[in-house]
């Protein structure tokens, strides 16, 4: 049975080149051969490229969310009907990262058209977790329907990422948070007792 250091060295090459080049284009010989590990390792550790995606995507997805809220926290640390809008400001520091490539999500969903791929299905967990955490941030900043509201912010977010990926600009984070303050400005709120 391979280690857990030989699994460990082989997710995070696949992670790499998953990211970089893309999950279609990278193939499990390049994987093998740059993580320095045999294919047969790999499969023992993995069995599949499938499962292999997969894993790349649900340990990207809770790092992911971990960084966004604890960036979310760093920006807006009290309560408040603006905190929020710092998904944006972090948003904005991922987007100037010279190693930034696109939402790996949106990327895997785009390569992965197969609805049923278990890349497709960690993708897309990905993104109703993100939406449910947005949907949280924007309830305790006293915001009715927050589903509703979470919903149009995650078209921000992810227009933003694809139209950062797209541009090389990280100042599109911006733009989409000054679309988001447009669009909590006139949206009902709870009112206090």
């Amino acid at each position: 049975m391979p280690s857990q250091a030989a699994a460990e060295r082989i997710l995070d090459t696949a992670s790499k080149l998953f990211y970089q080049k893309g999950i279609r284009a990278t193939g499990v010989d390049s994987i093998a051969a740059e993580s320095g590990m045999t294919k047969m390792t790999l499969y023992a550790c993995y069995g599949s490229k499938e499962e292999l995606v997969r894993v790349y995507l649900a340990r990207r997805d809770q790092r992911w969310r971990e960084w966004l809220k604890e960036a979310v926290e760093r920006r807006a640390r009290r309560e408040g009907p603006q905190r929020p809008l710092a998904i944006f400001d972090a948003l904005g520091e991922r987007f100037a990262d010279p190693e930034f490539r696109g939402c790996a999500f949106i990327n895997a969903m785009a390569e992965l058209d197969d609805r049923e791929h278990p890349g497709y299905i960690a993708a897309a967990q990905h993104k109703a977790r993100v939406q449910d955490y947005v949907r949280t941030l924007l309830e305790e900043s006293g915001y009715r329907e927050s589903g509703a509201l979470a919903r149009r912010f995650m078209v921000l977010i992810d227009g933003a990422m694809v139209t950062a990926s797209r541009e090389h600009r990280p100042e599109v984070a911006r733009h989409a948070k000054e679309m988001a303050t447009s669009l909590l400005s006139g949206w009902p709120r709870r009112t206090s007792h």
